[in-house]
């Protein structure tokens, strides 16, 4: 496991604590359909990397303030829950709006100069939603994305660095503009994802530039400011300072054609995991979801005395065995298109040996072992 940094260990400390007791509240329990299931979406929130860097994530984006960091955590685990996160990745991109997936509005691949995953968002392929149900449908859609990123920010590959933004303004139009989504976009991934990006590009020049700085000018009002620090706007030359020619896409003049992607991807096979492996599988989550709460409870009141290392071991080997099981978990869903092109493999989330994709999209090249 990657190492917390020691100068964040008290804040660590106090903020666990803090969680712990308000997750254990009967006014918190009651917003899931059963105590078991508030310990599964704690377990699914937190352990998809080191649980201490995923709350570090927290923290950092509310400024290290405790209670705010503990009160957006604990918001994050109720909100998965409500908006029923682990269905929307059952059903998988067949359960989604089929024209919004085809539209290509996103795509993870490759890796900028700084190593961090490339998160492609081409605002020209944006498809406003034009009523209630569409609405629904598209944050479905990105709740689907987002949770996928995660796969890419894992701590021993990543270091925290988070994700590059690279934001298409080639053939952006005012058709493409939705002030209404922009606003639920940021909310959700600076409210339930933070610290997923390191950096964004805004990338376009002339009319779409220009067209794009004027819904800037309100919608950046939606993102807190250290979010807004993190985003720039650059010429489509430029883009070569942030990325290896192969990532830039066609429409930058780059190599990368992302509309090929999806014709060379294997289709998604139908299918999901039987009620009983869940009801195991989510047993087992609970059980390492309440050894994870005792054992990090013994090493808040364990500083200075004899059985301090010994704590700290165990623990970190529960955080080890928690990250392995959520990974387990990948098993049951259907695959997204990143492994089935092999750029992560859930198969390998054992193991850091690095194996070949399969050799029926083998020109692909492997990215990340989970």
């Amino acid at each position: 496991m990657t190492e917390v940094p020691s100068d964040k260990r008290q804040v660590l400390q106090t903020t666990w604590s803090k969680i712990f007791a308000e997750i254990e509240q009967p006014e918190f329990k009651s917003a899931f359909d059963s105590e078991h299931q508030m310990y599964v979406n704690f377990f699914e929130q937190c352990a998809f990397d080191d649980f201490d860097l995923t709350l570090l994530r927290f923290l950092k984006a509310r400024k290290f303030n405790v209670n705010d960091a503990s009160s957006m955590l604990t918001n994050a685990i109720r909100w998965r829950h409500q908006v029923d996160l682990r269905g929307i990745m059952l059903r998988g991109e067949k359960g989604l709006n089929q024209d919004f997936v085809k539209a290509s509005m996103y795509f993870i691949w490759g890796q900028d100069r700084a190593g961090r995953p490339i998160v492609f968002l081409n605002l020209h392929n944006f498809i406003p939603p034009k009523d209630a149900q569409n609405m629904q449908e598209l944050k479905a859609l990105i709740l689907y994305a987002m949770e996928n990123a995660r796969l890419f920010l894992d701590s021993e590959q990543n270091s925290l660095k988070g994700v590059l933004g690279l934001v298409d303004l080639t053939y952006f139009s005012r058709k493409n503009i939705d002030l209404e989504f922009a606003k639920v976009f940021a909310e959700t991934f600076q409210n339930y994802y933070p610290e997923i990006l390191g950096q964004a590009l805004v990338v376009g020049s002339g009319f779409r530039m220009a067209l794009f700085e004027g819904v800037w000018s309100i919608g950046k009002y939606f993102l807190d400011a250290e979010v807004r620090k993190k985003i720039t706007f650059c010429k489509p030359y430029q883009v070569k300072d942030y990325l290896d020619d192969k990532y830039i896409p066609i429409s930058m003049q780059g190599q990368f054609n992302e509309s090929k992607i999806y014709d060379n991807a294997p289709p998604e096979p139908a299918g999901v995991g039987s009620k009983e492996q869940f009801k195991t599988l989510d047993d087992k989550y609970v059980e390492a979801a309440k050894e994870f709460i005792s054992v990090t409870r013994e090493w808040l009141y364990a500083a200075g005395k004899p059985n301090e290392k010994d704590l700290e071991q165990k623990r970190k080997e529960v955080k080890s065995k928690c990250k392995q099981l959520w990974r387990e978990g990948l098993s049951l869903r259907p695959p997204n298109i990143y492994q089935r092109l092999g750029l992560i493999d859930s198969k390998d989330s054992l193991t850091n040996e690095r194996r070949m994709p399969p050799t029926s999209y083998s020109k692909f090249p492997r990215m990340y072992n989970l």
